[in-house]
């Protein structure tokens, strides 16, 4: 207003023209005054376009561990989009399944032995009846310490301790012939601890919730994977009880297996992304979202709905979607909580149902003022507000839930350095008496480990892992104890193993 007050004669000198330019002219800043007040809006300033997390604590593999590298095998025919029959990938047989296996041994300077089939186990024993402590694969050398006496099974250096191979699965130097006969064996363990679940930890072991309980038991069932591909990956399921692995979609990853049998997966590229839905005989295969950046679908209890998130405004937000019989529009699907009379964007990821009514997802709590970050578990109806309002189940804004079953949620959290698998209870009355929880890290070892998951009757737990050199499913007792490898899986499990999960169904 001063300067406009000072130009004012200057411009009564001027033509008309001039003084009609000068009238017209936009009017410099005005002198500092009390703000206008801000118009309200849908959500406030301070809401993070995604979820974020701490600047302090971002997420880094440790460089003491580093995530092995999938070298891509020769190239191959991309799988055909359409539905085919399941497709059999040279199986691994029960007697000798594979992984954790170290690099080939070099330098052997002793007697030493070469795996000659494409996979062999190695036992704390001689025998089937101990339990597989790992694996090496073919061409691969290990150092002969000793032998039974009738030859058919060699003791061998493992990782620096003694253990246990088949000779039919190798081919021996002579020299190795000269070892000596180990005169004092392991004791045969109880059948339990080879073939059986162990009991349920104290507490009891989960057995409904987030997937219902099938008749499956923790040696039989299947598990649905992503099976690296070169540099993508397929939908492959493992018989537990066979050791077979099939391909049951080309270009998939991020399965959920319910117990009819039906698999929703992530699409991986190749003209084939959104979500899908197929049969674990490769038959129905069908599409069933809207947008290629839906990612890591899963069912509610009763499949009344799946749950998924999607990144489609470059936000993570979770959705819920009940309808599949095909693509359905995305923005009706997000899920919004309510903070006072405005409905808030669920931002968020990794989610899964814990019940039919509630899901557990890695986020912020929006609702109040993203500050506290981590696994929540809420009821997703908006108007819903009793006991079962939004639970903080994990702190670290990294976390990754991949099953539920009763009470228990299965985790991965790389929060000590490396991914690990966690169990944890998720039910909100837990926190009255123990606000964090209490997590009990599963896998428990220097390797990745990832995507966990519960067998159908809730007393094993299965899990991705490249523990010993070797990418594999392993698995333990849901106490975790009892821990083996159930196959090996050296094309790994995709470029995009840390957001991976297994599914364990029957």
């Amino acid at each position: 207003m001063k300067r406009t007050g000072i130009l004012l004669p200057a411009c009564l000198l001027i033509a008309a023209s001039l003084l009609a330019a000068c009238g017209s002219a936009p009017s410099p800043l005005a002198v500092a005054g009390p703000p206008p007040t801000a118009t309200a809006t849908r959500l406030p300033t301070r809401v993070p376009s995604r979820t974020p997390a701490p600047t302090a604590t971002p997420l880094l593999l440790p460089t003491s561990t580093p995530a092995p590298t999938v070298t891509p095998g020769p190239a191959t025919a991309t799988p055909a989009i359409v539905a085919s029959p399941t497709v059999e990938l040279s199986p691994t047989p029960a007697a000798a399944k594979s992984g954790g296996a170290p690099a080939p041994a070099t330098g052997i300077s002793g007697p030493a032995l070469t795996i000659s089939g494409a996979t062999a186990n190695l036992r704390s024993g001689p025998g089937t009846a101990y339990p597989v402590i790992g694996g090496a694969s073919k061409g691969q050398q290990l150092a002969v310490t000793g032998r039974l006496q009738d030859g058919t099974w060699w003791q061998v250096t493992y990782l620096g301790k003694a253990a246990w191979i088949a000779a039919s699965l190798v081919s021996a130097g002579a020299d190795a012939a000269k070892v000596a006969v180990v005169a004092q064996l392991p004791p045969t363990p109880p059948p339990s601890q080879a073939t059986a679940g162990a009991p349920p930890a104290a507490g009891g072991a989960p057995s409904a919730g987030g997937r219902p309980a099938g008749s499956g038991q923790s040696g039989s069932g299947h598990i649905a994977f992503a099976r690296g591909n070169g540099g993508g990956s397929d939908l492959a399921l493992l018989d537990v009880a066979s050791g077979k692995i099939s391909v049951v979609a080309g270009s998939g990853r991020q399965p959920d297996i319910y117990n009819d049998g039906w698999i929703v997966f992530k699409g991986a590229g190749n003209g084939r992304d959104n979500l899908w839905v197929v049969k674990s005989d490769g038959s129905g295969l069908k599409i069933v979202s809207e947008k290629a950046e839906d990612a890591y679908p899963g069912w509610a209890p009763d499949k009344h709905a799946i749950t998924f998130y999607s990144s489609i405004y470059n936000e993570e937000r979770v959705a819920e979607q009940r309808d599949l019989s095909g693509p359905q529009g995305n923005t009706a699907l997000l899920i919004d909580r309510v903070r006072g009379d405005a409905p808030v964007p669920m931002f968020g990821r990794y989610p899964l149902f814990v019940e039919n009514r509630r899901i557990a997802f890695t986020g912020c709590d929006g609702w109040a003022d993203y500050t506290n970050c981590g696994i929540w578990v809420l009821y997703i109806e908006t108007e819903f507000k009793g006991e079962y309002y939004p639970y903080n189940v994990t702190t670290n804004p990294n976390d990754q839930a991949s099953d539920a079953a009763g009470d228990q949620l299965l985790y991965s959290s790389a929060e000590s350095g490396n991914w690990e698998v966690y169990r944890i209870r998720w039910t909100p009355p837990a926190r009255k008496v123990d606000p964090k929880g209490t997590p009990f890290n599963l896998s428990s070892d220097p390797g990745q480990d990832m995507g966990g998951t519960f067998s159908p009757d809730g007393r094993s737990v299965a899990w991705i892992s490249n523990r010993g050199g070797t990418w594999g499913i392993w698995a333990a007792n849901a106490d975790g104890s009892n821990k083996r490898l159930l196959a090996a899986v050296p094309e790994g499990f995709g470029p995009h193993w840390e957001q991976e999960k297994l599914s364990w169904g029957p």
